[in-house]
């Protein structure tokens, strides 16, 4: 937290460092109140609150009631005794993304069938992920994620290629971010064909592929 004086003229004097949050945070407001500066939400739920000090420094800050869910790039403010948040985005607003959020190399189109028992996706570059993700596979279309009928990774690239193969079929691709609480938000499904086993192709008039005929 940084603070400077206000002069008469309106410029700013030097900026000084005064009391830190007790936690990293961003897309938060702040205001202030009855000689209090408030804290409230971003990438949490939090909201804190610290002494407004005549010489411009801040107290220690100590946490109020909680938001009942993590919201950023919302508005705060008071009236007449009251304190509201309005807006801003949370895990509750749905997710709007206009390019691929898992790409499916072994599978790169859902309408065509792919002669594998593998599975590989990887995320988007511009996706960040930095509470990890959660993922399944199942046969239904719109299964949502939980924690615990999904897997939890950090790793943005997958290859399921060793002791869990997918059976021949359609399947569903299930992913979502995990939260701040390191929960499942959003759930997102991709789906894709595949034949577990070679198709097996034989030809009446060339009947060996060592011969010519």
């Amino acid at each position: 937290v940084w603070y400077a004086n206000l002069n008469a003229d309106g410029s700013l004097g030097n900026w000084q460092e005064t009391t830190s949050l007790p936690y990293s945070v961003y897309e938060h407001q702040c205001f202030t109140a009855n000689g209090f500066v408030y804290c409230a939400g971003g990438n949490a739920n939090q909201v804190s609150y610290a002494n407004l000090n005549a010489d411009g420094r801040l107290g220690n800050w100590q946490e109020t009631t909680s938001l009942p869910y993590a919201v950023g790039a919302h508005q705060c403010f008071t009236f007449n005794g009251f304190f509201y948040c309005i807006g801003g985005s949370s895990k509750k607003d749905v997710l709007m993304y206009f390019e691929p959020i898992i790409n499916l190399p072994t599978h790169p189109n859902e309408n065509n069938w792919y002669i594998t028992n593998n599975c590989s996706f990887y995320l988007n570059d511009k996706i960040k992920t930095p509470h990890g993700f959660y993922y399944n596979i199942d046969n239904k279309q719109n299964t949502e994620v939980t924690a615990t009928n999904s897997e939890y990774t950090t790793i943005r690239s997958i290859n399921l290629t060793s002791g869990k193969a997918v059976e021949q079929g359609v399947h569903y691709l299930h992913f979502s971010l995990a939260d701040n609480q390191y929960m499942p938000s959003n759930s997102h499904h991709f789906k894709f064909k595949t034949y577990a086993d070679p198709i097996d192709v034989t030809s009446p008039t060339h009947s060996n592929q060592s011969e010519w005929f």
